[in-house]
């Protein structure tokens, strides 16, 4: 997958052996936000689209809510079914969280954590994380400073995946 290539540039030919060259072809991403996906499990996920990180407004993604006290967890789980190889997504504290607002974003795939970050108001963390070959993504955020609300968003949060590999989305 290569986002900056036109599909099928030819990226690099080597011959391995006389006779036989071996071709890498650009292939763009087939991606899938997000939102287009259903999940399989979590609570507290949801504000509407679009919404804004970091004075960034985002029209694809999803948000995990602080809840009513500030204080609480939240998470969010996907079936990737091992169809995607790569979660993008830049994430950060809706910019109408309060200014004392801080929370732990922790990524896991199959039960195994691959990513935690603290993040206040104003900041953000780029995500890129290979999946390929994994069954579950799991989302949580948990608020870190107590009474002060958070609500965490995952601007342009996507899946990718080359065309050939891309199952259909269920009706």
């Amino acid at each position: 997958m290569d986002e900056s290539a036109d599909d099928g540039e030819i990226l690099e030919a080597e011959e391995t052996t006389p006779g036989t060259v071996v071709v890498t072809v650009a292939r763009p991403p087939v991606t899938r936000h997000l939102e287009e996906l259903e999940p399989v499990d979590g609570f507290r996920f949801g504000n509407p689209l679009p919404f804004n990180v970091s004075g960034t407004t985002y029209s694809h993604g999803v948000t995990l809510d602080s809840g009513a006290f500030c204080d609480d967890p939240a998470e969010v789980e996907y079936d990737l079914g091992r169809d995607y190889r790569v979660f993008a997504a830049v994430v950060g504290l809706l910019d109408t969280s309060e200014a004392a607002a801080r929370n732990r974003l922790e990524i896991s795939i199959d039960g195994q954590i691959v990513a935690t970050h603290d993040i206040g108001l104003g900041e953000t963390v780029d995500v890129d994380i290979a999946v390929e070959g994994a069954l579950r993504l799991r989302i949580a955020m948990t608020p870190l400073v107590e009474n002060e609300c958070g609500d965490m968003g995952f601007g342009d949060g996507r899946l990718q995946r080359v065309p050939s590999e891309v199952p259909p989305l269920p009706n």
